[in-house]
């Protein structure tokens, strides 16, 4: 695939699963947070995680640290954050495979660029061992 092909894929993987990313995070940071006022930024910064790492834009790291400063006032631990990112996983996943149950080719190549989000996403989380 030429590069504009994989941008084009990519800003599509964006525009779709921005809102489940959305959906999940909320659902989960209310689960730990009663505070909607506190959840909310709190959400836009992990969703913007995500989308820095699933586009690989190196801005992530900003987001991650931001993420770990605002959680830390919460009660919301690491491990809290690491199970609703294998949560954001397994639903990106699970609607890359309804979405495009008629298209094998579609649903491997964007199932591949979730699967390189979650590296970087782990690479982030453990500086100095990528």
């Amino acid at each position: 695939m030429n590069q504009h092909v994989l941008e084009d894929s990519t800003a599509e993987l964006i525009r779709w699963a921005e809102p489940v990313l959305g959906d999940v995070l909320a659902s989960g940071y209310a689960a730990h947070i009663t505070d909607a006022k506190v959840v909310g930024p709190i959400v836009r910064c992990h969703v913007l995680i995500w989308r820095c790492v699933l586009s690989g834009d190196s801005r992530m790291e900003a987001f991650h640290e931001a993420l770990a400063r605002m959680t830390r006032r919460t009660g919301v631990s690491d491990q809290d954050i690491e199970e609703l990112d294998r949560e954001v996983l397994r639903e990106l996943l699970h609607v890359i495979a309804i979405r495009y149950q008629r298209s094998p080719r579609s649903a491997g190549h964007f199932s591949m660029e979730v699967a390189r989000a979650a590296c970087r996403l782990t690479a982030l989380r453990k500086p100095g061992q990528n």
